[in-house]
């Protein structure tokens, strides 16, 4: 197991397609391993670094750690929800600049296609316009005016979500739901 995670390693490169890697799994079945031999027992906690999968969410943690706090509860500011047909869509703004955005697709049983996809980045709010930007795009918000509770819609949308029917949030009324002491 701990040679197939190097493997999805060297797989991913050639490939240029990412090619995932299983924690821990490989890590605890080589340190059992190196635990039944006697010449290698005093060597079996470098099962965690020999694993590839193990080695890189170790390293991912630091990160993971820092995202799931800065994502938490308890840094949330205030959240936003829409509905349009099957679509639902979920919008959070969180201390630091930091937003979340979730589409839910509540298809019919049986239907094939996407369910469910977001993204995270920053946003930045300036008088009534709200603009959010990931690493490779960015989308802006405007405040309805004289509308409580406080309502949004996308003036300019994700290119890459505007580009599909199913993923398109124009014409979605965001909602404030939620809303905390900045």
């Amino acid at each position: 197991m701990a040679l197939a995670n190097w493997w999805s390693l060297i797989w991913s490169y050639v490939t240029k397609r990412f090619h995932s890697a299983v924690p821990f799994v490989g890590a605890a079945l080589l340190g059992a391993g190196m635990l039944m031999m006697p010449t290698t027992r005093t060597y079996a906690w470098t099962a965690l670094i020999l694993d590839y999968g193990t080695l890189a969410f170790l390293l991912a943690s630091p990160r993971l750690i820092r995202e799931a706090w800065s994502t938490g509860h308890i840094n949330l500011i205030c959240e936003y929800r829409g509905e349009k047909g099957m679509k639902t869509v979920r919008l959070r703004l969180f201390r630091r600049g930091i937003f979340t955005i979730r589409l839910r697709l509540d298809r019919p049983p049986g239907e094939c296609g996407l369910t469910s996809t977001g993204t995270i980045g920053t946003w930045q709010c300036e008088g009534a316009r709200l603009e959010l930007r990931t690493e490779r795009e960015s989308a802006v918000f405007e405040v309805i005016p004289d509308r409580s509770p406080e309502v949004l819609r996308q003036s300019t949308g994700f290119t890459s979500w505007e580009s599909s029917h199913e993923l398109s949030l124009a014409s979605i009324e965001f909602v404030m739901k939620e809303k905390h002491a900045a």
